[in-house]
């Protein structure tokens, strides 16, 4: 499981490098451990480039085994998932602050594996929308929902008729 080592480490590349925490292990810190993961999902993030990450993974004693990189201990796994493109948040970690993909992107992107037989991302969505349904931008959540083509009648089916993407008449 991601703890605080890894944590750590993820910490040190982004002060080296311009990536963020996506993914499950973005997913455990907003729910402070609810959901626990096994590997931390990195995505570059303002044009960095992959190879500069990996070189980086590298100097920081990491081995590249396949998709993945592990640290020394082998206990950390790190994916490199592909660039980034939308809006960014901060988790807190301890006393570590960690750049990650926005609160609304991961919904979003769980709503979506969810629609698509995924079971276990429909819990982790529905938990952030409540823990969070203060500070969701909704407008933004409603854009990502259609761009990742979350079907209206999904939406409708998880009692999710709030997010519905087609606008609504006043």
């Amino acid at each position: 499981m991601v703890g605080d080592e890894a944590f750590r480490l993820a910490a040190e590349v982004q002060r080296r490098v311009k990536v963020a925490i996506t993914g499950g292990a973005a997913v455990q810190l907003l729910t402070r451990g609810q959901f626990m993961t096994m590997d931390v999902d990195l995505v570059l993030v303002d044009g960095e480039r992959e190879e500069i990450v990996e070189k980086t993974l590298w100097k920081l004693g990491f081995i590249r085994r396949g998709a993945y990189w592990l640290d020394k201990t082998g206990e950390n796994l790190f994916q490199i998932v592909g660039p980034y493109f939308d809006r960014l948040d901060w988790a807190r970690y301890k006393n570590l602050r960690l750049r990650i993909s926005c609160l609304e992107y991961l919904i979003a992107f769980r709503l979506f594996k969810c629609s698509r037989g995924e079971t276990r991302m429909c819990e982790q969505a529905l938990y952030m929308l409540e823990e969070y349904k203060k500070d969701l931008d909704m407008p933004y959540l409603r854009e990502l929902l259609g761009r990742f083509k979350v079907d209206e009648s999904f939406l409708s089916k998880v009692k999710l008729k709030r997010l519905s993407v087609r606008k609504r008449e006043r």
